[in-house]
């Protein structure tokens, strides 16, 4: 092989060169890592925002359960109460028609 003589100004001339390509690279490079960060960053803010709605339409399903079973469980309570409200209402319904019917 025969050996290439180049001169001290070309070698510096190519490695300048390669080193602007580099450094454009690189910028590049950065460039887009920061995209890409603020990109995840604005992806992690909505994801946080949806969890936050999320949580406050589950707390507010929960508070919407509690209370319709704190009713049913107040009304259950109250069936024995009812049935002897109902009973008296039919006696006392029973005396009166005893009664009209005596005034008769």
């Amino acid at each position: 092989m025969s050996k290439k003589h180049v001169s001290i100004e070309e070698l510096a001339r190519i490695t300048n060169n390669e080193f602007r390509t580099m450094e454009s690279k690189m910028e590049k490079g950065f460039t887009e890592l920061a995209e890409a960060i603020t990109k995840l960053t604005k992806g992690v803010d909505e994801l946080r925002k949806g969890t936050d709605e999320l949580r406050k339409g589950v707390d507010e399903n929960f508070r919407h359960v509690n209370a319709r079973l704190s009713h049913i469980e107040y009304g259950v309570s109250d069936v024995p109460t009812i049935r002897e409200e109902i009973n008296d209402l039919h006696e006392k319904v029973r005396l009166l028609e005893k009664r009209v019917g005596a005034s008769r």
